[in-house]
């Protein structure tokens, strides 16, 4: 029987027919063939109208044999069209049991995603001889490997609270493993944002934007390194649209070594700097810190290299640097909209990977115009779809960035205004800018902030660890 229903790629008829067979011997288990297939995914015409008659029986509570459905098939002029009652007594003796109708069903699911795929590269062939746009082209192609994917993909459906609550001993357990550093996800930069947020949950999209040099690729830079080093993943890709290797590597060893990224830019190195430069290259060395500095990645890119890795690796983290520089593989009306798709498209990565995934964002210029400059939500540029899409939004300020006099000096405020799933609020950091370096800042956060040279002297305290 298994070669019978398989005898066709593109379809099987054997399969269909036991679907509705199916049914007609045991009306119960139509919920089970509507759950998982539709109307129009039967491939011989008469099916779906069979299919589509079972369902207003069902809706309407009323038993699906062969006389109710005989009948709802007249009242829909559609009995002739089916091959008449003696078409339904045929699919009524397709098969001896209902009870492997999930089975039939799924062939039946199968065979209709293999004629859909079809269909798409056909519309990508005939749109590929019509269009010169080699990007264009392979990104409708990458969109159409990752929507087949994710209808080939297994749902977990329905599942029994007590089965979930078994999994979830797991998840307690974790937690309480780090009750103290108030982790529950990947670490981040920065204690205190650790202990506000939880660190980054799988799953979530987390969009972290400011103004331009404020520090936003900066702390992603402190951020990845921290998760690299912290096993709370296995590994962490940072994606970066804007930046080259040589001049991500300058930054994370300016970082890492203590050393003025100047220096690397100049070339001006002293004795002490090439000797703290061989450690940090060392230390990155070890890393699980993946780069790739790409130009011009479509999101379709980006997932696709995201799932590679995440069968490499398992736990992971993603970056990408930066939101605005994605390209969305296609056309769309306008910009706002562009933006919206690649935004659904990260958090539809990061539930499918089951992983954390950040996307810097750059703001809007609307925010110069007011007299308060911190962020808020309707400074997201060019989309509000960013807003909705992501599960945690942290804006970085710097109020020297504005004002000179401030005794703010190298402070940051990081606002978290939005956690779907953690807590919102804001925390402060120390920024040493030509260090490419954030650190928490130790004082509590009523006093007044360091001076200058208080800075200077957190700055060692923190190299020397």
């Amino acid at each position: 029987m298994s070669d019978e229903f398989n005898s066709s790629p593109m379809y099987s008829i054997l399969a269909e027919q036991a679907v509705l067979g199916a049914v007609l011997l045991d009306p119960g288990v139509f919920d089970d063939a509507d759950e998982m297939l539709s109307g129009d995914e039967f491939y011989q015409p008469e099916h779906p109208k069979i299919f589509e008659a079972m369902k207003e029986l069902r809706d309407s509570d009323i038993s699906i044999d062969l006389v109710t459905l005989t009948a709802k098939l007249q009242d829909r002029g559609e009995l002739e069209d089916i091959g008449g009652v003696s078409y339904l007594a045929k699919i009524a003796r397709a098969v001896p049991t209902a009870s492997n109708l999930r089975y039939y069903a799924s062939i039946v699911k199968n065979r209709s995603i293999h004629r859909e795929a079809i269909r798409q590269l056909q519309d990508q062939l005939q749109g590929a001889k019509q269009s010169d746009n080699l990007e264009e082209i392979i990104a409708g192609l990458q969109e159409t490997a990752a929507a087949m994917a994710d209808q080939t993909a297994k749902g977990k459906g329905l599942r029994k609270l007590g089965v979930l609550v078994r999994d979830h001993f797991d998840v307690v357990e974790r937690r309480y493993a780090n009750r103290d550093s108030g982790l529950t996800g990947v670490k981040t930069a920065l204690t205190d944002l650790d202990k506000l947020t939880g660190g980054r949950q799988k799953g979530d999209l987390i969009i972290v934007a400011a103004r331009p040099s404020v520090g936003k690729t900066a702390l992603e830079m402190n951020e990845a390194v921290a998760a690299s080093k912290s096993g709370t993943v296995n590994a962490v890709a940072f994606f970066s649209l804007e930046m080259s290797d040589v001049a991500l590597v300058d930054r994370f060893a300016a970082m890492m070594g203590g050393i003025d990224g100047m220096k690397f830019k100049t070339g001006r190195l002293d004795e002490d700097d090439w000797t703290r430069y061989t450690t940090a290259a060392s230390e990155m060395d070890k890393l699980p810190l993946y780069i790739d500095s790409d130009p011009g990645m479509t999101v379709q890119q980006i997932r696709s290299k995201a799932r590679s890795f995440k069968r490499e690796h398992g736990e992971i983290e993603i970056i990408v640097d930066y939101l605005q520089m994605i390209s969305a593989g296609r056309k769309f009306p306008n910009r706002d909209t562009e933006v919206g798709y690649i935004t659904a498209q990260l958090k539809e990565m990061a539930r499918e990977l089951d992983c954390p995934v950040i996307a810097i964002s750059s703001l809007g210029r609307s925010v110069e115009q007011r007299q308060d400059k911190r962020p808020m939500m309707s400074d997201l540029r060019e989309s509000g779809q960013i807003e909705f899409h992501a599960d945690e939004v942290d804006f970085l300020y710097r109020d020297d960035y504005y004002n000179q006099e401030t005794e703010k000096k190298n402070i940051v405020e990081i606002i978290v205004a939005k956690g779907r799933n953690t807590g919102t609020g804001t925390v402060e950091a120390v920024y040493m800018r030509n260090f490419c370096r954030f650190a928490d800042y130790e004082r509590g956060h009523n006093e007044q902030p360091p001076k200058q040279q208080n800075v200077k002297d957190l700055n060692k305290r923190k190299w020397a660890q």
